[in-house]
C-alpha cells in the first residue's frame, strides 16, 4: 500500500469516527499557537461544475463563509495578524488564537465579505497587489479564464513552438486553462504580459478587471475601518522567485510604499503572491526581512507555532477553498487536516 494511501485511509477514518473526539485531544499539539485563515474572493454563486469556471477555488461561498466566521466566533478569539504576530513571541501564552487574510483585493471582500465581519466582530487582513488596483497589472488568471470562455479556439506560437487548440467543450477549455496556468506561473512579468498580449486579439471581448477588484477610494475607506487592516502583496503579483533579486525587492518595497502613498499608513505585512515551496523561498524569505516588513505570509499548509518567531518571513496559513462546508473547515482548523497534507510534518517553515 503506498503511503499516501494509508494516510487518506487513516484521515478518512478520523472523520468517521468523529474529529470532535480525536481532535480535542491533538489539536492543541497539532494547531500551536495561531491558525491564520487564507481567503481570496467571497461569491453567492453556487456553482454546479457543469459549466467553466476556471477559478472557482478562490471563492468560498458567502454562506459557507458565515457559517465559517460565526463558527470561530464562538468557538475561539480571534485577532489582527500583527497582532498574531507579536504574539508568537509570549511563551505564557496559552490561548489559540486565529486570523483572517484576503488574498489580491478583490471587492467582493468589501460587498460580501465586511458585512458577515462586522456582524460577527472579527478582523481580518487585505494583501494587496497595488499593480492590480491601478491596472498597470494584469489579473492574468481571470482575464486568461475570460479569454478561453470566450474563445472557441486557440492558436499561438510561443517559444518556437506552435500551438493550436480548439476549445468547444467545458472539459476541454479547463484542461487548456490548466496548461496555460501553469505556463504562465512559469513566466516573468514581463514575458507573462507578452503571452497576453498575443492572447488577446483571439477574444471577440475585451476583459475588464475593475469590476472585480477594489479601487483606491474603497481602499482608504477600508483603512479606516476598526476592523480591517491591509497589507502589501508585491505591484504585479508575480511568482517572485521567477525574478530577479533586484526585481523581486523591487516589487515588495514599490508596493509597501505605495500603499503608504495613496493611503498614509504604513504596512508592516506581506502576503507572497504565489507562497507555493517553488515559488517563494530563502532569497524570497530574506528580501521581505531586509524590506523592513515585521512578517511575511506564504501559501505554505499549516499552523502558527511559537517557534515561528524564528521564521516571520515563512509564515504558513490554511487555505480556505469553494467547497469548504463547516465540517470541512473545522476539520481544516483542528490541525489534523495539514498533519495528514504535510506527511506528519507540524511545525512548516521553508
Amino acid at each position: 500500500m503506498q503511503r499516501s494511501d494509508l494516510r487518506t485511509q487513516i484521515s478518512s477514518l478520523i472523520k468517521k469516527v468523529g474529529p470532535s473526539i480525536i481532535s480535542s485531544a491533538i489539536s492543541p499539539l497539532l494547531r500551536g499557537r495561531a491558525s491564520v485563515l487564507c481567503y481570496h474572493r467571497i461569491t453567492k454563486l453556487q456553482y454546479s461544475g457543469n459549466y467553466f469556471c476556471p477559478n472557482i477555488d478562490l471563492c468560498v461561498r458567502q454562506d459557507y463563509f458565515e457559517e465559517q466566521i460565526k463558527y470561530i466566533s464562538q468557538t475561539t478569539s480571534t485577532a489582527p495578524l500583527e497582532q498574531i504576530i507579536s504574539s508568537i513571541s509570549d511563551s505564557k501564552a496559552a490561548k489559540h488564537i486565529v486570523g483572517i487574510s484576503f488574498d489580491d483585493g478583490y471587492r467582493d471582500n468589501l460587498e460580501l465579505a465586511l458585512p458577515i465581519l462586522e456582524k460577527y466582530n472579527v478582523p481580518a487582513t487585505i494583501f494587496i497587489s497595488t499593480g492590480l488596483v491601478d491596472g498597470s497589472a494584469a489579473l492574468w488568471w481571470e482575464e486568461l479564464g475570460f479569454i478561453l470562455n470566450h474563445s472557441p479556439e486557440i492558436a499561438f506560437e510561443w517559444d518556437n513552438l506552435k500551438y493550436h487548440f480548439k476549445i468547444e467543450s467545458v472539459a476541454a477549455k479547463n484542461k487548456l486553462y490548466l496548461d496555460l496556468n501553469k505556463l504562465f506561473k512559469e513566466l516573468s512579468i514581463a514575458n507573462q504580459k507578452k503571452l497576453l498580449e498575443i492572447l488577446r486579439p483571439q477574444c471577440p471581448h475585451l476583459f475588464n478587471s475593475k469590476d472585480l477588484l477594489l479601487s483606491w477610494d474603497e481602499l482608504k475607506k477600508l483603512a479606516q475601518h476598526p476592523l480591517i487592516s491591509l497589507g502589501c502583496h508585491t505591484v504585479n503579483h508575480p511568482v517572485l522567485s521567477n525574478e530577479t533579486a533586484e526585481d523581486a525587492q523591487r516589487e515588495i518595497k514599490a508596493s509597501r510604499e505605495e500603499i503608504s502613498r495613496r493611503i498614509g499608513l504604513t504596512v508592516n505585512l506581506l502576503a507572497y503572491p504565489f507562497g507555493g515551496f517553488s515559488h517563494a523561498g530563502s532569497r524570497e524569505f530574506s528580501l521581505a526581512e531586509e524590506s523592513g516588513l515585521k512578517a511575511a505570509f506564504t501559501t505554505r499548509v499549516g499552523h502558527i507555532f511559537n517557534g515561528h518567531k524564528s521564521h516571520l518571513q515563512c509564515l504558513p496559513r490554511l487555505i480556505i477553498d469553494y467547497g469548504d462546508s463547516l465540517d470541512a473547515f473545522k476539520w481544516k482548523l483542528s490541525g489534523l487536516a495539514s498533519f495528514f497534507h504535510n506527511c506528519g510534518k507540524v511545525f512548516i517553515t521553508d
